[in-house]
């Protein structure tokens, strides 16, 4: 992306414009570390031509990390607010399709 960037001489702010999504996203979808599949970058990668594909080894090692950062960062700590989390993960489960 950054070459096309580059040679199309084109900045985030108009690449937002391009593809209908705001700067911030754009700069977010580009410099993530590791890659993540977020609507904006299948939008990037549809605007470049370009197949999306993420290393997905990289993403299963840091994928417990990523899961318990985030059930810190919303868990209060308590039995209800644990029982809370189990129920609406065991929810998403049905809109998560399995391979």
């Amino acid at each position: 992306m950054e070459r096309l960037k580059k040679k199309l001489n084109l900045h985030d702010t108009k690449l937002a414009e391009l593809v209908g999504v705001d700067q911030s996203s754009v700069h977010r979808a580009l410099n993530r570390k590791p890659p993540r599949l977020t609507p904006t970058l299948e939008k990037l990668c549809n605007y470049a031509k370009k197949r999306l594909s993420v290393d997905g080894s990289q993403l299963a090692d840091n994928g417990k990390e990523q899961l318990a950062k985030a059930v810190a960062g919303v868990w209060d700590g308590s039995p209800a607010g644990l029982n809370k989390l189990l129920t609406l993960l065991r929810d998403l489960g049905d809109l998560v399709t399995r391979d």
